[in-house]
């Protein structure tokens, strides 16, 4: 077998990865985990949210866009989105096996690799997520450029640099933050890589390639701030979305009476804020550029206080991240000295990042889960196995016997970790169906319009994958989410005759709204407090996942 992964790496990486997906695919059902992939698969359709498939998301480079755009309008009814993304996933997995059985002891590697690999590969399989692709693909070109580094072998060069060019440039396409993460990570391999290395003809065209991406990720870039700047539509959506994530995601904005001067400036209340972060900005009179610009200079992004599920204490409760640290644990005791040595120069540079992304960026799951990750594979290639030790005398214990207990109890963590994601799979199956037949039930039809707050309505399970969507053809939706600011949001008020939301959406039969009853108690205090509008939720649709409810002025006995 070590021959045959030795000499053949391409082909072996490839089955081994299949053997460990393909029960993936076929026992377990996936699901987009949040709103960033329900919507561009929504756009790209031409269904809820816009009227014919469009390349324009805020996300996705629009090289991209236009391309997927390009296949829905040709063969439509196939999940192009979907398929792309967990298709980047998996080139990605194969890619970071080539690349370790390319090194010393190819088969030892490969065990390993799917031992410490195989639980993660279903949670990032089963959900699927535009920034787990970028990344995954990020790590893969890294991976692969890292052992045709070290193999100098001319046999791999052609494919090698051929596949990490096309793996860095999806990631770069995606979401090119992630390549970059993904490249800050990789500085300590790449240091001692470069460190006292000689250079050769092959070498030269390793590093010429990574600069050419890094040319064409750059172009890729400038392409994309361009084509939103060409529509003055796009460019504002743009500029707002940009400043509205500097505001969301980077700071801590707080109404006390330290900072109430501040949004007195901008004419903001305490219910403003609270409807802003609760991504309610549909009133570019209250909420535009300019007024978040104006907080973004006065909020500081180094602050301790941000999101709490970005603490460093959610690590700790992550399963992923958990597996991640404990197999990194397990393999230890077989690394050389020197890669010990290696080792903790990397996990501290690696505990760095995390705390710069958590006091100046940002640190979801999305973030940490991918760096440990990297951080593994990088000691996967540098794993070696122990000699044989001798047979241990009477009373003198077992050897290897920390790797077996380790090991021992990643395995069982792992049983339980797969476990635990198959019941919660299974749960969304569950919602999904029940929401289905909501839907069936709720009968949308062209002249309605559903006003979606956010996560009120079960986006990530109704929204599978694989689904089609052809059955919400006529479930139109203006959503409350970071992609409210555009202009396909803006036609859809127009279709429908808001011109003054959310005025225009009191006592309208043909206009309903899915909220929480928290998200509505705020609807209802900033109707009272800007317009003096007094308001009620009549609810025309009660379901198990989620409930529609149409605005009413409040009858004149209750105003009493």
């Amino acid at each position: 077998m070590d021959h045959f992964c030795g000499q053949r790496p391409f082909l072996a990486s490839f089955l081994f990865v299949f053997l460990v997906a393909f029960p993936i695919f076929v026992f377990l059902k996936f699901y987009f985990p949040s709103n960033d992939d329900c919507i561009p698969a929504l756009l790209f359709n031409g269904i809820g949210l816009n009227s014919a498939p469009s390349e324009y998301n805020l996300l996705l480079n629009p090289l991209l866009g236009m391309a997927l755009k390009d296949l829905y309008i040709h063969f439509p009814g196939i999940q192009w989105y979907g398929y792309f993304i967990v298709a980047v996933e998996f080139l990605s997995f194969w890619t970071i096996l080539f690349a370790l059985q390319m090194g010393s002891y190819p088969f030892f590697k490969t065990r390993l690799f799917l031992v410490g690999t195989a639980i993660l590969m279903v949670i990032f399989f089963i959900l699927p997520q535009w920034t787990y692709a970028a990344s995954l693909s990020a790590i893969g070109g890294i991976m692969l450029l890292v052992a045709l580094w070290g193999k100098e072998d001319h046999r791999f060069f052609p494919q090698g640099l051929a596949l990490s060019f096309i793996l860095l440039m999806v990631s770069a396409l995606i979401r090119y933050e992630s390549l970059l993460l993904m490249a800050l990570a990789s500085i300590p391999m790449i240091l001692r890589l470069v460190w006292k290395t000689k250079w050769t003809f092959l070498r030269i065209c390793v590093v010429g390639h990574l600069g050419l991406a890094g040319l064409l990720g750059v172009g890729a870039v400038a392409f994309q701030r361009s084509y939103y700047d060409k529509d003055l539509g796009w460019a504002e959506a743009a500029r707002f979305y940009q400043q509205r994530g500097q505001l969301f995601d980077l700071r801590n904005p707080v109404y006390n009476d330290s900072t109430k001067p501040i949004f007195d400036s901008i004419g903001w209340t305490a219910t403003d804020l609270a409807l802003f972060k609760s991504s309610y900005f549909v009133e570019p009179d209250i909420f535009n550029a300019e007024k978040l610009m104006k907080l973004n200079d006065f909020f500081p992004q180094w602050d301790l206080h941000k999101d709490p599920r970005d603490s460093f204490g959610k690590i700790f409760q992550n399963g992923g991240a958990l597996l991640a640290m404990t197999f990194l644990l397990s393999v230890f005791p077989i690394l050389p000295r020197r890669v010990r040595v290696f080792l903790f120069w990397n996990v501290l540079w690696t505990g760095l990042l995390l705390v710069f992304c958590r006091f100046y960026l940002k640190m979801p799951e999305r973030v940490f889960l991918c760096c440990f990750f990297l951080q593994n594979n990088f000691i996967l290639r540098m794993a070696v196995p122990k000699a044989p030790k001798p047979v241990a005398r009477p009373g003198e214990g077992r050897p290897f016997r920390w790797e077996v207990v380790l090991l021992t109890f990643f395995c069982l963590f792992s049983a339980y970790s797969l476990h635990f994601e198959c019941f919660v799979d299974s749960q969304r199956i569950l919602v999904e169906k029940n929401a289905l037949d909501d839907i069936a039930r709720l009968n949308p039809q062209d002249d309605q319009l559903y006003v979606i707050w956010d996560s009120a309505f079960p986006y990530n399970e109704v929204f599978g994958v694989f689904n089609s969507y052809e059955f919400l053809r006529h479930f139109h939706i203006l959503a409350l989410d970071w992609f409210l600011r555009t202009p396909t949001s803006r036609a859809m008020l127009d279709r429908y005759g808001l011109k003054n939301f959310p005025l225009d959406m009191v006592d309208n039969s043909k206009v309903f709204l899915v909220c929480s009853p928290d998200d509505f108690r705020l609807l209802q205090t900033h109707l009272l407090e800007k317009y003096g509008r007094k308001v009620v939720a009549a609810v025309t649709f009660p379901s198990h996942e989620f409930t529609v409810i149409q605005l009413r002025n409040m009858p004149e006995s209750f105003r009493k």
